[in-house]
């Protein structure tokens, strides 16, 4: 008679059965080349530099900003990413206003090119920038502007050294 058991029949053995059953044991995480460590290492080390940066926001009409200013300086050594001053008191990048900021900085040697840009975001996003001057090691580089950032223009300018 059959029985009345709720155990399912078992199925016949498998490949996978037939394997030894050992205890895993946990992966280690992988480590990067001990070359790559150094290489991470030096940059994170490099001796930073002092970079004064002067902004010359325009007398033109509603030429400030309350938007948010970033900059990139692009040197024969390298770039600095992406940087935001910091504003420490009051308004900055106002119309006639002339604000200048500190960084350290890795040494970028001589400068070739300043990237210049806004956060299109908020009520007063445009801004007319008349020059940049930036003081460094390498020497004093003044990057002329005199034009618009907005939405027509762009809010992103990359300029050459005068």
């Amino acid at each position: 008679p059959p029985s009345s058991s709720s155990n399912p029949p078992k199925s016949p053995p498998g490949k996978l059965d037939a394997l030894p059953k050992a205890p895993l044991k946990p992966l280690e995480p992988l480590k990067p080349p001990a070359d790559a460590l150094k290489s991470s290492d030096a940059a994170a080390s490099a001796a930073k530099v002092e970079y004064k940066l002067k902004f010359e926001t325009s007398s033109r009409p509603f030429a400030g900003t309350d938007a948010e200013v970033w900059f990139e300086l692009i040197g024969e050594k390298g770039t600095s990413g992406k940087q935001i001053p910091q504003a420490t008191a009051g308004k900055h990048f106002q119309r006639t206003s002339v604000d200048t900021f500190d960084f350290q900085l890795a040494d970028l040697g001589k400068l070739k090119h300043l990237k210049v840009g806004t956060d299109p975001k908020g009520k007063g996003p445009d801004w007319h920038l008349s020059v940049v001057t930036v003081t460094s090691p390498a020497g004093s580089f003044v990057f002329m502007c005199g034009e618009w950032f907005d939405k027509k223009r762009g809010y992103e300018k990359t300029l050459a050294p005068k």
